[in-house]
């Protein structure tokens, strides 16, 4: 019957046993959970990109600290779960990475890899099975086993746009073809059901007499505009005319001389030329298939000389009795002539022209050399008198051999010369040769073989100019 008080709460006090055993459980709770925190830390580690034989060393003892450390505090049902986990990592045997930098979507054995994502590949085997990489659009795109001559393992493929070939599309031809149209795609037969990949593309139908070509596009992700036939008529071929030597036809500006292909429906030109002579065009028009264009050859009474031909007889005409000024007129105009205009005998004319003038300019030039050295004449002075020589018989020399007719006051004036010239070195040498055999010094020079030599050669001149003078008086 006795009442007892109950002790409030704040009256009680754990016992010493009480209180170690409930910090021994906090401190087995820690230490499983850093235990966990440390197994997936081991384990993530293990899974990363190490070689397989490293990988599986590393679980190896990652198994045995679960087995020990944990064997008195973590649980039998957690532990047996960890122990199973390790051992399934070690089957693994293929770790690698897959990054996409296409511009779509890729996926890999059926896990889609984002654009600019990385997934992880964990495969059993030391390569993957299937091993294949789809893009949309694309043909599958078998990836490489082998990177560097090493296995997958480890690894990141990175996979482009640059690896994957665009899939064919069909391509269906335009409704307006019939039966009777023969149709190719870039110089292959067009079949029925045909694919082609994403690309441009030359068509070509032909029918009997015409023809329709062009370039169509097949697009990414399907669609192509095969345009409708625009039929022109087929090109034909056109035989060479026959032509005399020394014409020249051409056919669209390029030489007509073998079996050319035109096309119908345009106009062509049709070109004969000849040398020295006007070149002759006609436009050619062939309308379809079945003409005959008009190739008819120019006759000899169509052609006209050229103005080059009428300028070059007309010099011929100028040259026989010009004078310097003229004959270097002349020589000017004959280098400006174009030798394609001329016939070639006409270029012979012209060749000879010009060596003729050259020569005449020659002799004017000397002979108008010689007037002026006699105009300024004093026989007194005998190496000047000797200059003065030379000059004259170097005209007579040019005009002789260029078969000129030689000026006869040029010769009277060379004669003259000559003469008095003569008897000038003569009385020099003769008191050089009296001064000597009286014991006196001579003027210098003129007992000189060189001497000598000068008046024998003027003697020699003079002998040729009264010859040259008895002819012309003769004549």
């Amino acid at each position: 019957g006795k009442e007892y008080e109950i002790p409030a709460n704040g009256e009680w006090y754990e016992s010493k046993d009480f209180n170690e055993l409930e910090k021994r459980k906090r401190n087995d709770d820690e230490r499983v959970k850093r235990m966990r925190e440390e197994l997936d830390g081991e384990l993530k580690t293990a899974f990363q990109f190490l070689p397989v034989n490293n990988r599986r060393k590393r679980l190896e003892t990652v198994k045995d600290s679960v087995r020990n450390a944990a064997a008195d505090v973590m649980p039998e049902e957690e532990k047996s779960a960890a122990l199973k986990r390790i051992d399934d990592l070690c089957a693994i045997k293929t770790v690698g990475e897959i990054r996409n930098v296409c511009s779509a979507d890729v996926t890999v054995d059926g896990r889609t890899i984002p654009v600019g994502e990385t997934e992880l590949f964990v495969y059993s085997n030391a390569f993957p099975e299937v091993w294949t990489a789809v893009k949309p659009g694309c043909d599958p795109y078998a990836l490489d086993r082998e990177f560097d001559g090493k296995t997958f393992d480890g690894k990141t493929v990175v996979l482009r746009d640059a690896m994957f070939t665009l899939s064919p599309v069909e391509v269906r031809l335009p409704d307006g073809i019939g039966s009777d149209v023969e149709c190719k795609v870039d110089g292959k037969k067009w079949t029925v059901g045909l694919k082609l990949r994403p690309d441009k593309y030359t068509y070509e139908y032909t029918r009997a007499g015409y023809k329709s070509e062009g370039v169509f596009e097949v697009k990414q992700g399907g669609g192509a505009e095969v345009p409708e036939p625009v039929w022109k008529p087929l090109n034909i071929l056109l035989d060479p005319p026959k032509l005399e030597s020394g014409i020249v036809c051409l056919l669209d500006g390029t030489e007509f001389n073998g079996v050319r292909e035109i096309q119908p429906g345009r106009q062509h030109t049709v070109k004969y030329s000849k040398r020295g002579y006007v070149a002759i065009s006609r436009n050619l028009e062939v309308k379809d298939s079945g003409e005959s264009p008009d190739l008819r050859v120019p006759a000899a009474g169509e052609w006209k000389e050229t103005k080059e031909m009428a300028e070059l007889r007309e010099l011929e005409n100028q040259a026989g009795s010009a004078n310097l000024d003229t004959l270097k007129a002349i020589e000017k105009r004959l280098q400006s002539i174009d030798g394609e205009s001329l016939t070639a005998k006409a270029q012979e004319d012209r060749e000879r022209l010009q060596e003729s003038v050259k020569s005449r300019i020659t002799v004017e030039t000397l002979k108008k050399g010689a007037q002026k050295a006699y105009n300024n004449f004093n026989h007194t002075i005998p190496l000047k008198a000797i200059d003065v020589m030379d000059r004259h018989m170097d005209y007579i020399k040019a005009a002789e051999k260029a078969g000129e007719e030689l000026d006869p006051e040029v010769v009277d004036c060379a004669l003259d010369v000559c003469e008095r010239t003569v008897g000038t070195w003569e009385s020099l040498r003769q008191e050089a040769e009296q001064m000597e055999r009286q014991g006196r010094m001579p003027r210098p020079g003129f007992l000189s073989k060189d001497c000598k030599k000068n008046l024998e050669d003027l003697k020699k001149n003079l002998e040729k100019l009264r010859r040259l003078k008895n002819e012309e008086g003769a004549g």
